[in-house]
């Protein structure tokens, strides 16, 4: 399988809501893995496999805070310590070092799961978390894709798509690009444009909309549209062919907070029922299926995207794959 995701980051791979009481099997970043709670709602990550006959630990259940093979009944705990071998009995805790699940660090902070994808350590690094949005209220939910990750990514940028792959509900739309401005920083891009009705030398326009989108290593995007729209996005590898995507939608500006809630609520409604479905059908025939900057045959306007995806394969060739093809 090629290498799908940056190491040594944290990686959003579900709401925190998903995840009830019992083992919930879901594949991110090209791994199966189980997670469960304990008797305090803690969370625990195993890859969902027994090291015994390879039984899918989410097919069993949670006692104690351990998960229990559905196969044999062995226990393991969140560190993925065997913590029982029933057929041993009572005596087999030195058996029990045969077996070691691989576990995964995993936290839940913004209502949302993150695992760390690289080595243990003593000290973590921050979430790559977008701190204005604390506090305020969103809309939000998950959809799967077959669509490769590079794809929906770059398509974040890709500002000049609106007023055609969304018409006729972006008609009012200008479809001219103009005052674009890259900036760089430490693991994360900014792009901002106008999206115009007319040349830039002549006067604004109520049509014109700006939009600014800054991309955070490995997988988050923060997109503010005009005024009052900020949508926050995460995209998480599933496996070779697809990917998930979470999406939150904030509402500035309304007086009224269960105003700016509907307004939300509105929103989201339309990316994710509408947008969201002509995006992915479009980027779900787009050749090569996997994208990379040299694919690109660009105009102006694509250099978000293409920045974006240079940020990201530059970060692939640091980790060691030599060719820089997620």
């Amino acid at each position: 399988m090629d290498t799908l995701v940056l190491s040594n980051n944290w990686y959003v791979i579900c709401e925190g809501k998903d995840v009830g009481k019992g083992p919930m099997a879901l594949t991110r970043l090209g791994v199966q893995l189980v997670l469960w709670r304990d008797g305090l709602g803690e969370l625990s990550c195993l890859e969902d496999r027994c090291p015994h006959r390879g039984a899918p630990l989410s097919a069993g259940r949670v006692v104690a805070g351990e998960i229990v093979c559905p196969y044999h009944g062995n226990r393991y705990d969140g560190r993925g310590t065997c913590a029982a071998i029933p057929s041993l009995g009572s005596g087999s805790t030195p058996a029990c070092r045969r077996f070691h699940a691989r576990s995964f660090k995993v936290v839940e902070r913004h209502g949302l799961v993150w695992l760390w994808w690289g080595a243990a350590r003593a000290e973590y690094p921050e979430l790559p978390w977008f701190d204005d949005t604390e506090g305020h209220d969103f809309a939000g939910g998950s959809i799967e894709a077959k669509v490769h990750h590079t794809q929906i990514l770059a398509s974040f940028f890709d500002f000049h798509h609106a007023s055609h792959a969304h018409w006729p509900y972006f008609a009012g739309v200008g479809a001219l690009v103009h005052s674009q401005r890259l900036r760089r920083g430490e693991g994360e891009l900014t792009f901002s444009a106008t999206l115009a009705a007319r040349a830039p030398e002549a006067r604004r326009s109520w049509r014109d909309v700006d939009v600014t989108n800054t991309f955070r290593l490995p997988n988050l995007v923060r997109s503010a549209i005009g005024a009052f729209v900020v949508i926050v996005a995460a995209v998480t590898v599933v496996d070779e062919e697809r990917s998930w995507i979470m999406t939150r939608v904030y509402v500035h500006g309304l007086p009224f907070a269960w105003l700016r809630r509907v307004a939300a609520q509105v929103v989201f409604w339309l990316d994710a029922r509408i947008f969201q479905r002509q995006d992915l059908a479009i980027l779900a025939a787009l050749t090569p299926r996997k994208l990379r900057a040299k694919d690109f045959n660009p105009v102006p306007a694509d250099a978000g995207s293409l920045a974006l995806l240079r940020l990201v394969e530059q970060q692939s060739v640091a980790d060691g794959n030599e060719s820089g093809i997620l």
